[in-house]
Formats: structure tokens, sequence, C-alpha cells
């Protein structure tokens, strides 16, 4: 080959070379923009998913607040699951796939993660607060009754109602009283369940006592009788106490449900 040949392949050869550094700069630019453009829409969909969610649905908040508790419904937890795998893909258009679960539409995982956090957000009352809210209630039925009484006064005297009345209203605020007492572990199981025991027997004394003088009145009074509205709700109130028991069993031994299923 004559050196003028060598020469021209020598440019080719450098010329493709530098067509090829060329490309590959330029590719490299291309794959920077296209990399930055995802980020910037994966950042601007995250900015948008935090806005439309805002005071509804903080997920880091809202996924510790949700493994914090004990969760009854294993679909809740799945949800929750699929919720973080979402959050992780920043709300991403693509179909999310949950290994064991499936495919999902982002959007429809937005909304049952969203219920799913809201319903766990207002859980139901543990078994302090159940215990507290059960005596308010029972305390307003009692002031009814009260006012009640005053219907047939003379009778429900004689029949030694104020007796009666006053010790179901003490056992309801020892019983209102016994919810901080759980909670604060100042109670022991017997001293607990003796003013549940009492506290539903009180109730009952209260029932029975009104039954036995709206009797009375029947023919005492020409046919008067006492308007109760509050009356039937005490024999119902006597048995919500009662089924006190076992959740407070279950504080001081949680075997006690396995207990309980045997008889």
């Amino acid at each position: 080959m004559s050196k003028g040949g060598r020469d021209m392949n020598t440019h080719v050869d450098q010329a493709l070379r530098d067509m090829a550094a060329s490309f590959e700069d330029r590719l490299d630019e291309v794959l920077d923009v296209e990399a930055g453009l995802r980020d910037v829409l994966l950042e601007t969909q995250h900015m948008q998913l935090a806005d439309n969610l805002d005071g509804i649905l903080d997920v880091e908040a809202g996924l510790a607040h949700v493994l914090a508790r004990d969760r009854k419904a294993p679909d809740e937890q799945r949800v929750v699951e699929v919720l973080w795998e979402w959050a992780r893909a920043a709300a991403s258009d693509a179909v999310i796939y949950i290994p064991g679960l499936g495919g999902f539409d982002p959007t429809v995982i937005a909304r049952l993660a969203t219920e799913a956090i809201q319903r766990k957000h207002k859980p139901e009352p543990n078994t302090f607060e159940r215990v507290r809210r059960l005596a308010l209630r029972i305390n307003g039925v009692l002031d009814v009754v009260d006012k009640d009484a005053t219907a047939c006064i003379q009778t429900l005297d004689e029949s030694g109602f104020v007796e009666l009345f006053t010790e179901a209203q003490e056992w309801t605020i020892n019983l209102h009283a016994l919810g901080d007492d759980l909670e604060h572990g100042t109670i022991g199981l017997d001293e607990a369940l003796e003013i549940v025991r009492r506290t539903a027997l009180a109730l009952l004394d209260v029932h029975q006592l009104l039954v036995r003088t709206q009797t009375m009145d029947r023919h005492l009074l020409r046919g008067t009788k006492p308007n109760n509205p509050g009356r039937p709700s005490l024999m119902a109130f006597a048995t919500e106490v009662s089924n006190l028991i076992v959740p407070i069993k279950r504080l001081f031994d949680p075997s006690c449900d396995t207990v309980e299923a045997l008889h």
C-alpha cells in the first residue's frame, strides 16, 4: 500500500474514532438528561402524592402507627404492606407487583391504603377506656332514672329505692375509677372483678325494684305508673358490665382466652 493510501486510512480511522467518541459523549448526555428527567418526574410525583394526601395519610407515620398495633385483620396488614411498596415507587404509573399479592393499580392502592390508615387512626377503645366509657354511659342512665323517680317518690321510698339507687351510683363511680386503676396497674385481679360483679348486681337490684314498683303503682296509684325510660337500659348495662370480666382477666393473664374457649 502506498504512503498516500496509508495516510487516508489513518484519517478515516481517526475520523471514525472521533465520531464514536462524539456519539458516546452525546449518548452520555442523553442518558444523563433522561436520568435527570426521571429523577425530576419521580420527585414531582412524590410531591404530588404528599400534597394530595396531606392531612389524610402520612406514609411513614401511618405505617409506624399500624405496625405498633396488634392487627386482627390480615387483609389490612397486606394493604399496609402494599402501601409501603407503593410509596417507595413514588406513585409510578406502572402496575406495582408485590410478591405473593399480585399486581395493583397505584390509584387503587392509594384509596385502600388511605382507608386502612384512617381506620387504624380510629381504633377500638382498649379495655381501660372501655371501662371508663361504660361507667359514664351508666351514670347518664342513672340520672334519667333518678329524675323519673319523682313520679312515684313515696312508693319508691317505701321500697328502699334511695338505698339501692345510691349503691348503684357508688359502684358506677368505682367502675369508672377501675379503668384508671387498671391502666396504672394499681389494682389486683380479684379486686377488679369484685368491682365489676358488684356494679352489675347493683344495677340489677335497681332494675328489679323498678319493675316491682311499676307493678305496685298499677294498684296503689290507680293506674298511675312511673315512666322509666332508663329501666330497660339498666338490665342491658348490667349484662355489659358482666362482659368486662374476660377482657379484664386478659390484662392479667393473656391465656384466659384459651381457657374461656374451652368452657
